[in-house]
């Protein structure tokens, strides 16, 4: 059976090395089982707030400071893929679906090795699919009709509605991005 995971962050900038995780949201399809969540989280003091993602979001240092520790944001994780994946069976894991995922991998990845956790591909297969490749695949005879390849201009392209007011929300831009997957892949 596959288990798919529409897994989206949302992070104190666009620098992968530099920039923190504070939001993770998502929705699971496992079989006839779908279960969908947020976490919010506080970053790491080594992480930075990128001043136009204050403009776009709203988050601040201050909000963040107030937001739980991502140690425990982390263990609460753990423990919804873990209903879903036995991480010591290298055979099950989750599909890692996003728009623009290998972003999101990345950003995962170093957030769970600020948490002390090496085993990020012990619950994912590696590379995630991404949205934007299949939509390009999708899209390649119309290519040129695009003004751009934005999860936006592709997802208005696709006739996919969206609420601008909802974007830069973990769990809303996971849910279009499940969208573009049930539109493209799962037709």
């Amino acid at each position: 059976m596959q288990k798919l995971i529409f897994l989206d962050t949302e992070t104190t900038g666009t620098d992968r090395q530099n920039s923190g995780v504070w939001q993770i949201g998502g929705i699971i399809e496992c079989g006839k089982r779908k279960e969908e969540f947020l976490f919010e989280c506080d970053v790491f003091e080594c992480d930075i707030l990128d001043p136009e993602v204050e403009k776009v979001t709203g988050i601040t240092l201050e909000k963040l400071s107030k937001m739980e520790d991502p140690g425990k944001t982390h263990d609460k994780f753990i423990a919804l893929l873990d209903k879903y994946v036995n991480r010591y069976d290298k055979k099950d894991k989750f599909h890692f679906i996003n728009y623009r995922v290998d972003f999101d991998e990345d950003m995962l990845i170093r957030w769970f090795k600020n948490n002390d956790d090496d085993y990020f591909f012990s619950w994912f297969w590696h590379p995630g699919l991404c949205m934007m490749h299949a939509a390009n695949v999708y899209l390649q005879k119309e290519r040129e009709e695009l003004r751009n390849f934005k999860m936006d201009t592709v997802v208005e392209y696709l006739g996919i509605k969206i609420d601008t007011t909802k974007q830069h929300n973990a769990l809303y831009d996971a849910t279009i991005a499940r969208e573009i997957y049930n539109k493209i892949v799962r037709k």
